[in-house]
C-alpha cells in the first residue's frame, strides 16, 4: 500500500506537475501544498486540470494574453476538487487493517506457518 503524500511529496509533486506552467510571482507551492492535505497525486492532477479550465484558451496568433496562474487560481481550483480519499473513511480503514496484516512488514513477518506431512 502506498500512503497518501505528505505536505513536502505534495510540493514535489506540483513542481512536477506545473513545470511547464507560468506561475505568478504569489505562488507559493509550499502553501498550496499545505491546503491540500489528504490529497493523492491523482487528485493534485485533477486540481492541476481545474486551473486549466480557468485559464482563457491559448489564442492562435500568440499567447501574450496569458496570464500566469495566481494564487487566487490555485483557491479556485481547490473549492472545485476535493480529496478522493479520506483517512478516516471506512474503506481507508479496512485497506489499512489488511495491509498491517497482509502487506509488507505485515502479520508475515511476524507468524510462522508449519506444515506437516
Amino acid at each position: 500500500m502506498v500512503n497518501l503524500p505528505d505536505a513536502a511529496n505534495r510540493e514535489n509533486i506540483l513542481k512536477v506537475i506545473l513545470a511547464k506552467e507560468d506561475l505568478s510571482s504569489d505562488v507559493d507551492l509550499d502553501s498550496i501544498a499545505n491546503m491540500t492535505d489528504e490529497y493523492s497525486g491523482s487528485d493534485l492532477k485533477e486540481q492541476a486540470a481545474a486551473l486549466a479550465d480557468g485559464k482563457p484558451p491559448p489564442d492562435l496568433c500568440g499567447s501574450a494574453d496569458i496570464r500566469p496562474l495566481s494564487t487566487d487560481d490555485f483557491r479556485f481550483a481547490h473549492e472545485q476538487v476535493c480529496a478522493s480519499v479520506s483517512s478516516e473513511s471506512v474503506n481507508m480503514t479496512e485497506l489499512l487493517q489488511w495491509n498491517e496484516l497482509y502487506g509488507g512488514g505485515g502479520s508475515r513477518r511476524k507468524k510462522f506457518l508449519s506444515y506437516f506431512m
